[in-house]
């Protein structure tokens, strides 16, 4: 399968010091690798997972860089997104198969279309 990983735009994968977030992209990432699959993780500029490919976004909020790199999204078989924002829904909306993981506190969104949803903390 051909995964896309979406990370918060904050902080490299993995990160350097707090992330916990972006040590989940980081480690689920390589698993999936190791399982076979192709996976791209789309995060800051400096990431970096062996035996995956990146897309590196630069520094921006993650709306910028959805901008970035919305068209590349087509390519997948699935979207797992581990964004802050209103990415998921647009992704939906939009017809991708997607996932999104909540890291945290849930931030009581309000989604037009039935989501995927795994919750973390």
């Amino acid at each position: 399968m051909n995964i896309a990983l979406v990370s918060s735009q904050a902080i490299e994968v993995p990160p350097l010091r707090y992330g916990g977030l972006e040590r989940v992209v980081y480690d689920l990432g390589i698993a999936l690798s190791r399982m076979g699959h192709e996976v791209t993780i789309f995060a800051p500029d400096g990431s970096h997972a062996d035996g995956c490919k990146m897309f590196w976004t630069g520094h921006l909020d993650e709306n910028q860089a959805y901008g970035v790199y919305a068209n590349e999204l087509k390519k997948f078989d699935i979207v797992h997104s581990h964004t802050w924002q209103g990415l998921p829904n647009i992704l939906r909306q939009e017809g991708f198969k997607v996932i999104n993981t909540y890291h945290g506190v849930w931030l009581n969104y309000r989604y037009t279309a039935p989501m995927n949803v795994v919750g973390i903390s």
